[in-house]
């Protein structure tokens, strides 16, 4: 039977639109055959050596490597980017595996995730001669509300256009075929760019800045090399 590995890469954890794309990914792995464990949550098997180990050892015996990790400064996560220099180390025991990564972003333009980060995981791919099956970036993953723990069955309507996307990312994989590069606005950017709308989301991010800042000391407003 088919194995497959789901990498969950996101540091926020069970709470993550990431990881409501695991628990849709695993489900439709098994009601389409394919042997697959519960999401390994990166976040937890960076931490020792014992742990990274067991990941390793897991990835090394899948024959599909799908990566569901979130968009961070234009790439990966730091504890992806750690997993992805543990698998170098042993870049032999990867050849021919089929790999996709499915990377989701706050920002509603998908851009934001292909012209950088997936480039990055393309070459990640070959350097350790894995199949590239595709990729899939998904641009406003925070609409999902995963970050809250819904599920993408309860997220109306954005939830059910990347449940078909996922559908046939894992059509791909059973009928052993490539899936190709999607990007996938889940919302219409019409809608999001509208004078009104723009004003709001301009006022609710700023918003949301400064109360995180304050809550870590920060100050948003600080100009420490204005003078």
């Amino acid at each position: 039977m088919t194995k497959a590995v789901l990498l969950m890469g996101s540091p926020r954890g069970r709470k993550s639109t990431s990881n409501a794309v695991c628990i849709y990914l695993q489900e439709i792995f098994e009601k389409n055959g394919l042997e697959s464990q519960d999401p390994i949550f990166i976040r937890n098997h960076v931490a020792t050596e014992e742990k990274m180990n067991d990941m390793l050892v897991a990835i090394d015996q899948a024959d599909i490597i799908v990566l569901v990790a979130p968009l961070y400064d234009d790439t990966s996560p730091a504890i992806v980017t750690r997993t992805m220099e543990a698998m170098a180390k042993n870049s032999s025991k990867y050849a021919n595996k089929r790999f996709l990564p499915i990377i989701n972003s706050g920002f509603p333009e998908p851009f934001h995730i292909t012209e950088i980060a997936i480039p990055i995981y393309h070459k990640f791919a070959t350097s350790l001669g894995l199949h590239w099956t595709g990729s899939l970036a998904l641009g406003g993953g925070e609409a999902m509300r995963g970050s809250i723990g819904k599920l993408l069955n309860e997220s109306g309507g954005f939830g059910k256009k990347v449940m078909k996307a996922l559908d046939r990312v894992v059509e791909s994989f059973v009928t052993n075929s490539d899936f190709g590069d999607e990007a996938l606005e889940i919302f219409s950017l019409k809608i999001y760019y509208n004078r009104v709308m723009r004003k709001f989301m301009l006022w609710i991010n700023n918003r949301s800045w400064k109360k995180t800042a304050k809550k870590n000391g920060g100050q948003v407003d600080a100009r420490p090399y204005s003078t």
